[in-house]
């Protein structure tokens, strides 16, 4: 930001001023430090920095603030150290005036906790020479409490300048695209050019793609919804702490709840979507609203070729490779990789709720168009996927004759749950050599571990239905004995997505899971009754409109964590769940501070 005399000298004025009143005194004298460091590199031109051992921050975030600060129009800059700072503002006001310019000044620090597992944090703020006023930086904060709301150090900037919401909200008249060109600076390839591809099909759909926009989302959502078409969607992406989130809206016209399409696109009502994973989660999310549905589009790619792999299919590159394999193996077949969260959207009840079957495959094959292929030759392999967490296959379907399908029935016995392992098995089922290994090796996730084998036909059926009747009632015991006090709509609404969650899991994919969920969820459930004994002993305030909301807007989303943690099934389910507590805690905190000082509304 550039500083003109006359601003320098003016600026100099206040901080005058501010010095003579006391409120930039300096700490006690203490031996050089982090916040040293800290004010040396971001006094010198660097607008973020961060201790080497500050666990708190994400690289990811860490490259979009970067990015985001040094667009703005405001100078904002933040410290994030692992010492103490005190409980005043003495570190964030050492900072604003070592850099001496109108702005924003922030300083966290995160120290090791003697009682917990997890760091005592602190904040300080200090703004200097700006027309907004602490209360509107705690509206910020506040709007920011929640489930896919953004991240307040990111919204920051256009609550500053206003430079990110008037293009999303252009968005509403101009339709198409609108891309933070910080989200692009910091991450290459998320640009206009890659949603313009992703959603070619879906002229309809409004974008926004953004670091953070400021004010609350409802609003955002509201604006950028305004005159959609009857089947037109809008979706908003913008940055939480380590990935994208994804809040949607829809024309009355779309045949698909909101929640589900964004649960497609982001994984679960908590949507978390990795930075390298966005193409495949976009392309999920075409597929969904694409007016020619999923088997048909993969029936017509398979009319001409052996091999389909759907583009959400995280970290499979080796396509070609496989199609020329399959092409030139004895016995012809079709292969298609499907997300299976995009045919049970689509399909609804008529998807065949076992993980192996064959009637999957039967209805893929009648969209292929066979040409002069006899009938024997006619065999179609569906491999169903999980694309979230890395990905894994969850159930395959096999037509094509008796033979056939207990060889390939075999085969999937023998492979692993990913695309290349799986592809290798088929092509020794049907007497071809796999290609060599090479390059990425195709594999999908990093997480091998996820998943069971789901081989065979006729065992799995029984067993899903026993684990199905036997651990049902345990959770809605546990969910009556840990939820007495919730609404009893939301414990039928949670014992219904569990079911759902459940009938998709083997029997060794249901085991893993609760075992690696249930101290994790133990956890969740104490942070969230710490939280309700500190909601519940807080008396409304009387006298501040304004504070009466920021509290409601806590316990509501208390309420819905409350909710998540009740249909939560695995382990990435929880640790979402933990880290918005958290966040929600530290809100609550802030409120607490804010509600010790006198009322100005």
């Amino acid at each position: 930001m550039r500083v003109t005399g006359g601003r320098r000298a003016w600026l100099a004025g206040v901080l005058g001023v501010l010095l003579a009143c006391g409120l930039l005194t300096a700490p006690p004298a203490r031996a050089a430090g982090q916040l040293d460091e800290a004010i040396e590199a971001l006094s010198g031109g660097e607008t973020v920095w961060v201790a080497e051992d500050y666990a708190g921050v994400s690289p990811e975030l860490v490259g979009l603030l970067r990015a985001r600060y040094a667009r703005a129009d405001t100078t904002v800059r933040i410290a994030f150290v692992t010492e103490e700072i005190g409980e005043d503002a003495a570190a964030s006001q050492q900072l604003a005036a070592a850099v001496g310019e109108p702005g924003v000044y922030m300083v966290h620090s995160e120290v090791r906790s003697a009682l917990s597992d997890s760091p005592d944090r602190s904040e300080q703020t200090t703004t200097v020479g700006l027309s907004l006023d602490e209360w509107a930086l705690f509206d910020e904060e506040m709007d920011r409490v929640g489930i896919n709301e953004g991240n307040f150090l990111l919204t920051l900037p256009d609550l500053l300048d206003r430079d990110v919401t008037p293009g999303v909200r252009a968005l509403a008249e101009d339709g198409g695209y609108y891309v933070d060109p910080a989200v692009t600076e910091a991450f290459p390839g998320l640009d206009e050019e890659l949603l313009a591809s992703a959603f070619a099909e879906l002229p309809g759909l409004r974008v926004a793609l953004v670091s953070g926009v400021s004010g609350p989302t409802d609003a955002t959502m509201a604006a950028l919804a305004d005159g959609l078409a009857d089947d037109g969607a809008a979706l908003l992406l913008q940055f939480e702490d380590d990935d994208f989130s994804a809040v949607m809206a829809t024309g009355p016209g779309v045949p698909y709840a909101i929640s589900d399409l964004v649960s497609v696109v982001g994984g679960s009502a908590i949507t978390e979507i990795p930075v390298p994973e966005m193409p495949g989660r976009l392309a999920l999310l075409a597929s969904a609203l694409a007016e020619t549905d999923l088997l048909t589009a993969a029936g017509e790619r398979l009319g001409g070729q052996s091999l389909f792999v759907h583009p959400g299919v995280p970290g499979f590159d080796r396509e070609a490779e496989y199609e020329q394999a399959l092409s030139e193996a004895g016995q012809p077949v079709k292969v298609a990789f499907l997300p299976e969260n995009v045919l049970a959207l689509q399909l609804g009840d008529d998807l065949p709720w076992s993980g192996d079957d064959t009637e999957l495959a039967g209805l893929l094959a009648g969209h292929i168009d066979w040409g002069t292929a006899p009938e024997e030759d006619q065999r179609v392999v569906v491999y169903r996927f999980s694309p979230y967490h890395g990905g894994h296959i969850s159930g395959m379907s096999v037509a094509g004759g008796a033979d056939f399908v207990r060889s390939a029935g075999s085969a999937r016995a023998g492979g692993d749950d990913f695309a290349a392992g799986s592809l290798d098995a088929l092509l020794d089922a049907v007497g071809a050599p796999a290609p060599e290994a090479g390059g990425s090796g195709g594999g999908a996730g990093e997480d091998r571990a996820a998943g069971g084998s789901g081989g065979g036909s006729g065992w799995v059926s029984p067993w899903m239905l026993i684990a199905l009747v036997g651990l049902l009632p345990i959770g809605l015991l546990v969910r009556e004995t840990f939820f007495v006090l919730s609404p009893r709509r939301r414990r039928i609404r949670a014992a219904t997505a569990r079911a759902r969650k459940l009938a998709r899991m083997t029997p060794q994919q249901l085991a893993k899971e609760r075992e690696r969920a249930e101290l994790p969820a133990l956890a969740a459930r104490q942070d969230l009754e710490k939280l309700d004994e500190v909601l519940a002993g807080l008396p409304m305030p009387r006298t501040s409109p304004r504070r009466v909301r920021a509290l409601q807007r806590i316990r509501s989303e208390h309420e819905r964590l409350l909710q998540a943690h009740a249909d939560a099934v695995t382990w990435e389910d929880v640790r979402s769940i933990r880290e918005r507590a958290g966040r929600l805690t530290r809100a609550l905190e802030l409120w607490r501070r804010t509600e010790a000082r006198p009322a100005t509304d």
